[in-house]
This record gives C-alpha cells, structure tokens and sequence, in this order.
C-alpha cells in the first residue's frame, strides 16, 4: 500500500504568558480534554501501556520536516520501555473515548490511545490511530510581542503578564487514498483545539491549579 506523508500546522498568538500556556500543554489530560468530541480518558499504568520508540522523527522540540524514516512505531511496533529523547519527560499513555457522527447522522464512540512527553517548550504526542495511519503531534510555546498597538489588561485581554505564540503541528503518514481526508479532518480539529486552550486560559484568569 502507497503511504504519504503530509502535515497540517495550526498557530495563535495568545495574551497569556508561556508558563500558563505549558500548565495545560504539559498536562495531558487538561491537553486531551480541550477537544470537544471527548467524553473520557484514562491514564494507563505502566502495565498496561506500551511506549513508542521516537527513532528516526523530527528534532526535539522544532517544527522541522521529520526524517524519511516517519514517526514512532504504532500498534504492533511498539517497544516497550523506550521514547523520551533529549530533554523530555518521562511518557504517560492515555486512553481516552471520543464520541463522533457515523454517516452524518448516527453516534457512535471511538477509544484510543494516545502517548504524551513533555519537551522542554511544549509537548510532542503520539496518537494510536489506526487503518494505516500514523500520526504525531508537537507543541512548541514560545514568548512573543503582542499585536501591535494592542496592549494587555487595558484591552481586556488575558492577565497583562505577557504574550505566547502556540503552534502545533501534526505529521501525517496515511495511505494515499486516506491521506486527504485525514488532512482535512486533523486541520479543523486542531483549530478547535486552539480554540479550546485560548477559552480555556480565559476561564481560568491565569490561575491554573497544578
């Protein structure tokens, strides 16, 4: 079967400082519970997660092209035991329930697993997904300047304590008849999950529990 390989990358500037944005990016469930569709999720322990190998993907912690080789190994390549590269933190894999239309019309559930480490500026994520997909997703938070002419709590917006820009890119590597509508599907859903952290960060003022 032909495989493709393509990438759909989402970025906002947001008026919260880098450190408030990281407590949700590097915190899987609040990460996981920023999409709409998930009706639930569950930390695995480790005897029952396995971790995928991060040989042969993209640099830690840019937004690079990955190397030729894809990303990690998914159902039935994992190897158990490995995956932080330099400067990550330790895996935890999720298990998480997302509820979607079949035919437009007719509810069903989907459960997953997904593995998520902690990089220095963000986090990167492993999706199990299945039907000869695989995915990978990277976080990256930066400080930034905010919109010119625009300032802070004078406007309103956010907290006043600085600004951060958020990308988040998600490789694809899909069969080529598959690989178009994984793309299309994986852009509105992640610009929902921007939507989903920015509405987050203003619920919560800044003040985010550990």
């Amino acid at each position: 079967m032909f495989e493709r390989h393509t990438s759909v990358t989402t970025s906002r500037v947001l008026p919260f400082a880098p450190e408030q944005v990281l407590a949700i990016v590097q915190h899987p469930e609040q990460l996981i519970r920023l999409n709409p569709l998930v009706v639930g999720c569950r930390l695995l322990p480790p005897s029952e997660a396995t971790v995928p190998s991060q040989s042969g993907v993209s640099p830690k912690g840019t937004l690079g092209e990955p190397a030729a080789g894809g990303p990690a190994a998914l159902p039935g390549e994992e190897q158990p035991g490995e995956g932080a590269g330099e400067g990550e933190g330790k895996g935890e894999t999720w298990e998480i329930d997302d509820r979607a239309l079949l035919l437009w019309c007719i509810p069903f559930h989907i459960r997953y697993r997904a593995t998520f480490f902690n990089t220095p500026d963000g986090s990167r994520v492993y999706p199990r997904a299945g039907a000869g997909v695989r995915l990978e997703n990277l976080w990256v938070v930066r400080p930034c300047e905010g919109p010119a002419g625009g300032g802070h709590a004078a406007e309103g917006d956010g907290d006043g304590k600085g600004w951060s820009r958020v990308e988040e890119r998600a490789d694809i590597w899909a069969p080529l008849g598959l690989v178009g509508y994984v793309k299309g599907t994986l852009g509105k859903a992640h610009a929902e999950l921007m939507d989903g952290l920015e509405r987050r960060l203003g619920e919560l003022g800044g003040e985010l529990a550990d």
